[in-house]
């Protein structure tokens, strides 16, 4: 899973997600974790299909952006349980969530995976300039150089 509850609870208030993910009238003022997880799988399987044909799944870790994208769209889908009640700001944080996944599967955006760029694979960096001089070969030698700071 890309997102957990908490992340969940981190953009809808408790109170809130009671009467998102409770259907009956006594719920015993408790979160329905299977709404909140089949919300979730939902999200999941949404960047799932969007990443299947770029990245090898699962993912073995999972970059902040999918966790947020994973968040926005399962906030969605549990405001979309009650259609009447969907805030702008949960149907603007998933419409960027969507257009975030059209980024990364055309190429405009790419995930920041470990995996896809081991270390042994990231080239040594290179000194900053060459010279093809030695010490021998100078043309301003110490002395020079002593004379024209004013030091002979």
């Amino acid at each position: 899973m890309y997102c957990g509850l908490e992340n969940i609870k981190n953009i809808i208030p408790e109170p809130e997600l009671i009467n998102l993910t409770c259907d009956c009238i006594n719920h015993n003022g408790v979160i329905n974790e299977s709404e909140v997880n089949a919300a979730i799988k939902y999200a999941d399987e949404i960047i799932n299909c969007a990443l299947r044909t770029k990245y090898t799944l699962p993912l073995a870790f999972t970059p902040p952006v999918l966790e947020g994208i994973s968040t926005d769209i399962a906030c969605y889908r549990l405001y979309k349980r009650r259609p009447a009640s969907i805030p702008e700001h949960i149907k603007d944080s998933y419409k960027t969530a969507v257009e975030l996944l059209k980024m990364i599967q055309s190429d405009k955006m790419i995930l920041d995976l470990p995996q896809e760029h081991p270390d042994k694979d990231i080239p040594v960096q290179q000194p900053l300039f060459l010279s093809n001089t030695s010490t021998k070969s100078k043309i301003f030698t110490d002395e020079m150089m002593r004379i024209y700071r004013g030091r002979p």
